[in-house]
């Protein structure tokens, strides 16, 4: 059974959910609407970076259990708007190398499982917005890697 270690952009909802219950404890003057709450939040930059450095840290530490030396070899199923099928070897010893080497740049939203001894992400973005964009991570030893790198 996978098991779901990291969301992108789910907590948003609890924070929307939390500002607009404790609208007083965020400079509001009158309770606002909950679209304003929402409008806020996506702009709130400290936010988003805490975020971003929290799921960052999650992501490191997760990986750094799975796979200490950090090469892997990702399978994508359904990629983009033509729905492509590859794959891509490479190294990455933290969460946003990690993400940097597969994602796509694009306001991503994502999902990361454990599947046993690899990772499954998926993914949703403008390009393939019915989350069936999926990456299959699967930790290589470092002979593997070369093998399959060519050297």
């Amino acid at each position: 059974m996978d098991q779901l270690i990291v969301q992108w952009l789910e907590d948003a909802d609890a924070e929307i959910s939390y500002r607009f219950k404790n609208w007083q404890d965020f400079g509001y003057e009158i309770p606002p609407t909950l679209g304003k709450v929402r409008e806020d939040v996506f702009a709130d930059e400290d936010y988003w970076h805490m975020e971003w450095d929290d799921l960052f840290a999650e992501l490191t530490a997760i990986i750094r259990a799975m796979n200490p030396e950090g090469f892997w070899h990702a399978q994508v199923l359904n990629f983009g708007w033509r729905a492509l099928d590859g794959h891509k070897t490479f190294k990455a010893v933290d969460g946003k190398s990690l993400l940097s080497a597969i994602l796509p740049e694009a306001d991503c939203h994502f999902k990361v499982y454990r599947a046993g001894k690899c990772l499954k992400i998926n993914n949703a973005h403008h390009d393939s917005p019915a989350w069936n964009e999926w990456y299959i991570l699967k930790p290589l030893s470092c002979r593997q890697y070369a093998q399959r790198r060519g050297d």
